[in-house]
């Protein structure tokens, strides 16, 4: 009975024992399932803070945004009625140096920021090319309305270089005519596109290349002549060539000639001079 009794015991206190460590687990349990929740409310507001910053900051960009159009708006009615504000280089610009070639808007900006504008979207292959104005949705932009004043490049006239340059103006916003290729360090014009032309103005430089090509094309013309037996008309210089048939030439000016020699010539088709009226060779 004494050895039933102590196996009873130890069975009571086996059984105590688990029900104390199954406690101590729930225990752990709850709390492990608490520190979750605590966990997940520290998260809750931790992402309505998040939410709460971000929304007073867009409010605060809003309020800056609207500030500034304000301020643009106050300073555009400032200005004088022959000046502008340019929203691009944030500058007060000349009219004169406006641009407004647009459809759709009427938003000026001055040239050279337009002028970077459309280069940059023609380099990026970017059409249409759109107002530069973030909030405008229908102005766009012509890039033949630019070419006035967009930088137009060309290659360095000496054929051992041909570098792309650039003609961007003087720096009083002119023209440039001299100018040196950085790659070669050669002096060439910007205006020209050849080798500088010392000592001649760009006009007389054209004209002087004119001339030239000029007497080279009439010299070479009269060598052919020379050379095909052409006839020159006595009154009004006009070259002929006679292909086949009789001497008498009549020109386009209306005066008769022989072919063979120029003399004037009659209604006759004879030549008092060569006294030929008829004539198959050349």
């Amino acid at each position: 009975m004494l050895e039933q009794e102590g196996e009873e015991r130890v069975q009571e206190l086996e059984l105590q024992r688990m029900l104390e460590q199954e406690g101590e687990e729930r225990v752990q349990e709850l709390e492990l399932q608490r520190m979750l929740e605590q966990e997940g409310e520290e998260r809750v507001q931790e992402l309505e803070l998040q939410r709460m910053l971000e929304q007073e900051g867009e409010e605060r960009v809003q309020q800056l945004e609207l500030r500034r159009a304000l301020e643009e708006e106050e300073r555009v009615q400032e200005l004088p009625p022959d000046t502008f504000f340019c929203s691009i280089c944030m500058e007060d610009k000349l009219r004169s140096e406006g641009f407004i070639g647009k459809s759709g808007c009427d938003h000026i900006f001055c040239k050279d920021c337009i002028a970077g504008h459309v280069e940059a979207k023609v380099e990026e292959n970017n059409f249409p090319i759109r107002c530069p104005d973030p909030e405008c949705q229908i102005g766009q932009l012509d890039p033949d309305d630019c070419r006035g004043f967009i930088p137009r490049p060309f290659y360095c006239p000496f054929s051992d270089c041909s570098a792309l340059l650039t003609n961007e103006g003087d720096e009083e916003g002119g023209p440039l005519t001299e100018s040196q290729c950085l790659h070669c360090e050669r002096t060439c014009c910007a205006q020209c596109r050849v080798p500088w032309h010392a000592g001649l103005t760009c006009e007389e430089y054209r004209k002087a290349v004119a001339d030239e090509r000029e007497e080279n094309a009439v010299a070479k013309l009269m060598e052919l002549a020379l050379r095909s037996r052409w006839q020159k008309c006595p009154m009004c210089g006009m070259l002929v060539e006679r292909i086949d048939g009789c001497l008498f030439i009549r020109c386009r000016c209306n005066h008769c000639f022989c072919y063979r020699c120029a003399s004037t010539m009659d209604e006759t088709h004879f030549c008092q001079k060569c006294r030929h009226t008829w004539d198959r060779e050349n």
